[in-house]
């Protein structure tokens, strides 16, 4: 029999909350204007106790409603806790909405997807779903937004907001069955996918992005596949998390030894410079058609909404990527200094490339991506002595 979903939306919100106690949640909090994630105190290998920096959640369908649950909810705790007095972190801001967006990544630098699964047997092995019936559905009363496993950021909406002093317990439903059908239900396994939350904790209108966090959930009856599944999906996130990254962030990873999940010129210089050298690294491989070469760039800059030659990542290749070039002539330097190729010296070649792409203004582009020879460049040397001139 089919359930309307506004009336499931409203049981399962009401369940959540009658329940709450015994919900894992991602926690979320600040410091110094950054919004973080973890684990709630709820969450069974915790302690009991709130614990930041903590990025996946692995879960299971309960099972009170086939192929829904609302859990890992969301809590923030409010400024009068005693968390904040022995921690460097502080309350979210009062009165502040919070929403969130599902994101594109890769697993393993393997093809990027926002919707990834398992069977749950024998190795672990996620890889986007294809199976039409496997979709993932994030709801409340407010709002819908679909994973469908497309490579692809799905934008998602406010669903909740902090109390007056900066406290958050919601819960967002997760439905593996869209189209409310059992006849085409979705696999028994696990499904992966990764969300990222956002929230003006300053005030000036602009919210901050909070890192990804990624969350799991087993579909499928109780039993051994289960119990194992889960379990091994556990132990995969704890050793491999370095492995999970955002579709185009390619740049080294940080001192913390993961994925700095930004996607920025330092990811640019990153691809261009393994352009360069020929590397056979599929980290690189942002297309997924295992080769490396201008295709991947093309990928990235589609990410990026920008063009070969756009040094300040505004999405136009104007007179202001060509100041930055001109100051720069000469020296050694990367993207954000207008080296455009990769070979990480900013000369005459890097000003064809802006030469050949000024005047994009944003969207992706259609021709193929070509870095012009160097006796291309030679032939425009007396111009380019002329555009340097004297430098400081």
């Amino acid at each position: 029999m089919k359930i309307n979903r506004f009336l499931l939306t409203i049981f399962l919100s009401l369940f959540a909350s009658q329940a709450s106690a015994f919900h894992a949640d991602i926690f979320l909090v600040q410091q110094d204007g950054l919004l973080l994630t973890g684990k709630g105190s709820a969450d069974p290998d915790t302690g009991g106790q709130n614990v930041v920096g903590a990025r996946f959640h692995v879960n299971d369908i309960a099972g009170f409603v086939p192929f829904v649950d609302s859990n890992p909810g969301i809590s923030a705790i409010n400024a009068n806790n005693s968390f904040f007095a022995s921690s460097d972190y502080q309350p979210l801001p009062g009165n502040k909405t919070l929403g969130f967006n599902i994101k594109t990544f890769r697993v393993e630098n393997g093809p990027a997807s926002n919707l990834f699964y398992w069977n749950g047997s024998g190795e672990i092995e996620f890889t986007p779903v294809t199976n039409l019936n496997d979709r993932l559905e994030v709801r409340t009363g407010l709002g819908s937004a679909i994973a469908t496993g497309a490579a692809e950021n799905v934008s998602g909406f406010d669903f909740t907001a902090t109390d007056p002093t900066g406290g958050i317990h919601s819960h967002l439903n997760f439905d593996f069955d869209v189209d409310n059908n059992s006849s085409t239900a979705a696999s028994t396994g696990i499904f992966l996918t990764a969300l990222e939350f956002q929230m003006d904790l300053t005030g000036d209108l602009v919210r901050e992005t909070a890192r990804p966090h990624y969350v799991a959930w087993f579909n499928g009856p109780p039993g051994a596949l289960k119990t194992s599944a889960m379990a091994a999906a556990n132990v995969f996130f704890a050793n491999e998390f370095s492995e999970f990254r955002l579709l185009g962030d390619v740049s080294p990873l940080g001192d913390d030894e993961l994925p700095d999940d930004l996607v920025n010129a330092a990811d640019i210089d990153a691809l261009l410079g393994a352009i360069q050298n020929e590397s056979s690294d599929p980290l690189f491989d942002l297309n997924a058609d295992t080769i490396l070469d201008n295709a991947d760039a093309a990928t990235l800059f589609d990410i990026l909404g920008t063009q070969f030659g756009d040094a300040n990542l505004d999405g136009f290749v104007n007179a202001a990527d060509l100041a930055v070039w001109q100051t720069n002539y000469g020296t050694s330097g990367g993207w954000a200094a207008g080296d455009f190729n990769g070979n990480s010296v900013v000369d005459g070649r890097d000003f064809l490339i802006w030469q050949r792409y000024a005047g994009f203004s944003g969207g992706s582009f259609a021709g193929a991506v070509l870095i012009p020879e160097p006796a291309s460049a030679a032939l425009l040397f007396g111009f380019l002595v002329l555009a340097v001139g004297r430098r400081p």
